[in-house]
C-alpha cells in the first residue's frame, strides 16, 4: 500500500543549514530527518533541546527522527528527503535509518576558522592591522565567510578570530 508523504524541502540559503552549535556547548546540535506519522509529513532540522532531550511526541514515536550529519548541504538534505519520502511512500515502515545516518557530504564541510585559514596569513590576505576598525573587521569577516562558502565550506568563529588577530597586532605595537 502506498502512502502520500508530504515533503518540506529546506529553503534557508545556507550551505550547511542544520549545523548549529550553541555558545558554551562542546558539540553541535543533533541533526535529523523527521517523519511525523500523524500527518505523514517529512522535514529536516536540528534539535533545539540542549542535553539530549526530545519532545514528548518524538519520545512516544509519533514523530520519528533519523540522525543525519550536520555537514550535509541544503541540496544534499533535500535530495535525501526525496529519497526517504519515496521509501516511506512505498512502505511507511521502511528502514530509512541507515540511509540517513550514513549519508556523507560532497562539500568541504565545516571548519573552525583557524583550521580553515591554516597555511594562510589572514592579516596579509585580508589586510588586518592594529588599526583596523570594527566595521572593517565585520566586512573582512563577511568576505572570509563568503569565500569559504564559495569553496563549499562553512567556517565558524570568524568575527572573534578577526578581533583576536587585530588585538594581537595592537599588543605587538
Amino acid at each position: 500500500m502506498t502512502e502520500t508523504i508530504t515533503i518540506t524541502h529546506l529553503e534557508t540559503g545556507k550551505l550547511h543549514p542544520v549545523y548549529v552549535q550553541y555558545d558554551g556547548q562542546l558539540t553541535t546540535q543533533p541533526a535529523f530527518v523527521e517523519h511525523d506519522t500523524r500527518d505523514n509529513t517529512l522535514v529536516a532540522g536540528y534539535s533545539g533541546e540542549i542535553g539530549g532531550g526530545v519532545p514528548e511526541d518524538v519520545w512516544n514515536g509519533k514523530r520519528r527522527r533519523y540522525k543525519i550529519s550536520p555537514d550535509l548541504t541544503e541540496n544534499e538534505i533535500n535530495t535525501l528527503l526525496d529519497e526517504v519520502g519515496s521509501m516511506l511512500s512505498a512502505d511507511v515502515e521502511a528502514d530509512v535509518e541507515q540511509l540517513c545516518e550514513f549519508r556523507t557530504t560532497d562539500s568541504h564541510g565545516i571548519y573552525v576558522v583557524g583550521d580553515w585559514m591554516e597555511g594562510i596569513d589572514p592579516c596579509e590576505e585580508y589586510g588586518i592591522t592594529a588599526d583596523t576598525t570594527d566595521d572593517e573587521l565585520q566586512k573582512i569577516a563577511t568576505d572570509m565567510v563568503d569565500y569559504a562558502t564559495g569553496e563549499g565550506a562553512t567556517i565558524t568563529g570568524v568575527a572573534e578570530y578577526c578581533e583576536n588577530l587585530r588585538d594581537e597586532l595592537k599588543e605587538e605595537d
